[in-house]
């Protein structure tokens, strides 16, 4: 027989918030995540750890002019049978 949830068994999840440290000791590929110290990080993307901080990568370096004057919103790589092709969309 089926019988109708009662409304207090339904449970939300509530997201908890979290400090996390700097990842002032670098990149780390080789501790399993269950021990590493969470002074170390699984990615550095453009970040730079320092004593006390880690810092953004800063500037950037023009790779190809795209001739329009909008800013690129999405990049998108094509690969067909005569090779790979780079497509920039304002």
């Amino acid at each position: 027989m089926l019988q109708a949830l009662s409304s207090g068994s339904q449970r939300r999840r509530v997201a908890k918030g979290a400090s996390m440290p700097a990842p002032t000791e670098g990149w780390d590929t080789t501790s399993p995540l269950a021990e590493m110290s969470p002074k170390r990080a699984i990615q550095l993307d453009n970040w730079f750890p320092q004593a006390e901080y880690v810092e953004l990568r800063k500037g950037f370096t023009r790779h190809r002019p795209t001739g329009v004057a909008d800013p690129v919103e999405s990049l998108i790589v094509y690969s067909g049978v005569d090779g790979s092709k780079m497509f920039a969309i304002a």
